[in-house]
């Protein structure tokens, strides 16, 4: 579980703070982080890529999209990217990643404002959706994998007045020694 959960008086502050932030919002990732995301995502299931083609003359343009989940789901991430003239190397890295409160849907995905309104924090308990994911990061091979963001922002603690850094994006997945229990966290910051 995360360290988000672990204060004094939260489930309180979620309830106020879940309807102050209703609906979905996006976290903007510089150019760099989404490339890197989606050099991660690239290895998502065939089953979740899509390909377009963009132009075909005077050379081709092919667009591949990466889906972790939808719109319908309270978190989902979706990355693209365009190959010319039938590179192996993609340009133009795009991703989107967004919350959405109102879908959580206890002990499947549940999304919710972290220890202060400007965390985002979303929980996936359903073992085949984090399976998934951590096969995406990392590739999976160690027990826990994660993905970070190299942009840092400064937040200030509620309590302390503390300035301290926190990853715009972290995602941390792990799986037990059998392969049979995946489940991941997301943190991001608004």
């Amino acid at each position: 579980m995360t360290t988000f959960l672990k204060f004094g008086a939260v489930s309180i502050f979620f309830i106020l703070s879940m309807a102050s932030f209703a609906g979905s919002f996006e976290i903007k990732l510089t150019d760099l982080d989404q490339s890197n995301l989606t050099s991660d995502l690239s290895k998502i299931d065939v089953r979740y890529i899509t390909s377009e083609v963009v132009q075909e003359a005077p050379y081709s343009i092919v667009k591949k999209t990466y889906s972790y989940l939808d719109d319908s789901h309270p978190f989902y991430i979706q990355c693209s990217e365009k190959f010319i003239n039938f590179s192996t190397v993609g340009t133009e890295k795009k991703c989107v990643v967004s919350f959405n409160y109102e879908l959580s849907q206890s002990g499947v995905i549940e999304a919710h404002d972290g220890f202060i309104p400007e965390a985002a924090v979303t929980q996936i308990k359903d073992s085949e959706m984090a399976r998934m994911l951590y096969k995406t990061i990392g590739n999976g091979v160690t027990p826990t994998v994660f993905f970070s963001s190299s942009e840092m922002v400064k937040l200030t603690h509620p309590s302390t007045g503390k300035s301290f850094p926190a990853f715009r994006l972290r995602i941390d997945c792990k799986r037990d020694s059998g392969y049979k229990e995946f489940s991941c966290v997301v943190g991001a910051i608004k």
